[in-house]
């Protein structure tokens, strides 16, 4: 009998580390890499991404971990979506026009939109696209989970240091400098304006000397960047946006527990879009407040007869960019045709939007 006890408990002692093991094994979260091109100092860090990551760890009970690699650190942003594709990270975001080549339809759409609104609901207005369009999601977003995508709700305006925007005429022969080219800069140089490309990092000084006269820019910068010590007046008029993709290696998420699936699904169909909504709004509307109060820019509007005249004028442009879109397998006159109802269904005029209350404080 003694023999027999003594044999159990040898054995039952030789089984606890296996267990343990097991037990540790199980209990180990699953780490998702996160690749993305904004430091960590970052406001869509800070105040929306990361505040997505805590809440999908939290929701998972600690069995899913984010880890973060910032400013590149997994690569270029304009690979971003390739290095999902590949496993190199888990997880990435960045905007479309990080790489146009790759994303042609996404990189430029909101260049399309009438200089005479502000973007609104972007989210919105891309998700009833994609029901009229999905073949746009399957060419662009391949070899991915797609997440979900967000967009600010204003649009690049134009900025200048000294004289103002007041009528659609002044705007002739103003040097504005700005990052990145194709249909923006056609619809700027539409309007009569001396574009000027340059690297973000690089607008700053070139209005301080002077090099340019403004820059086409949305509202953040003027306070994250302090481009808003330089720039004294803002004009609503919309040359363009951004679209960004929040996007997951389809063998990872493939390879997660139902249950941890269902959590992420929800993250990406509900809590990611509001979330990066709400930031977006208070982000966009909180920088231009911030800079009329402890900078003294101030806003204008043009006319109703000048809004109407630019839209005209960045319509040529446009129509030829969808045009072009045929080369790449879409049908530009049907994409053209949707995105135009969508915009009057979602997009505002500008004295309607959330910006003009900023116009009349002045």
């Amino acid at each position: 009998m003694k023999r027999t006890l003594l044999t159990l408990t040898l054995a039952a002692a030789l089984c606890l580390p296996a267990l343990f093991a097991q037990k540790s094994a199980a209990e180990e979260p699953i780490v998702l890499t996160f690749n993305l091109g904004m430091p960590p100092i970052h406001q869509r860090w800070v105040n929306a991404i990361k505040p997505w990551c805590d809440e999908l760890e939290k929701r998972s009970n600690g069995r899913i971990k984010i880890e973060p690699y910032f400013a590149n650190a997994l690569g270029k942003r304009s690979d971003a979506m390739d290095s999902v594709r590949t496993g190199i990270a888990d997880l990435a975001e960045a905007p479309f026009s990080s790489n146009p080549g790759a994303f042609p339809f996404h990189s430029q759409i909101f260049s399309a939109a009438n200089p005479s609104m502000a973007l609104g609901n972007a989210y919105e207005m891309l998700s009833d696209f994609y029901k009229a369009h999905p073949e746009v999601l399957k060419k662009e977003i391949k070899g991915v989970k797609l997440m979900f995508i967000h967009a600010y709700p204003v649009g690049d305006c134009v900025m200048t240091k000294s004289a103002p925007i007041l009528k659609l005429d002044d705007i002739k022969g103003k040097k504005l400098g700005f990052e990145g080219g194709g249909l923006r800069f056609e619809t700027m140089q539409a309007l009569g304006a001396s574009v000027v490309g340059m690297n973000m990092s690089d607008l700053y000084q070139a209005m301080q000397g002077g090099i340019i006269d403004g820059i086409v820019m949305d509202f953040d910068p003027l306070i994250s960047r302090r481009y808003g010590e330089e720039v004294k007046h803002v004009t609503l008029l919309n040359i363009t946006g951004t679209a960004f993709y929040v996007v997951m290696n389809q063998e990872r998420y493939d390879s997660l527990p139902d249950d941890l699936k269902a959590i992420v699904d929800d993250m990406s169909q509900n809590y990611g879009p509001n979330l990066l909504e709400k930031f977006w709004a208070e982000n966009v509307y909180g920088s231009l407040d911030k800079w009329i109060k402890e900078m003294g820019g101030t806003v204008h509007v043009l006319s109703d007869e000048d809004y109407a005249r630019a839209d005209k004028l960045a319509a040529v442009p446009a129509q030829a960019w969808f045009k072009s879109l045929d080369k790449a397998g879409y049908r530009g006159a049907e994409l053209e045709k949707t995105f135009h109802q969508l915009e009057a269904k979602y997009f505002t005029p500008w004295r309607q939007s959330e910006a003009y209350r900023y116009v009349k404080q002045q």
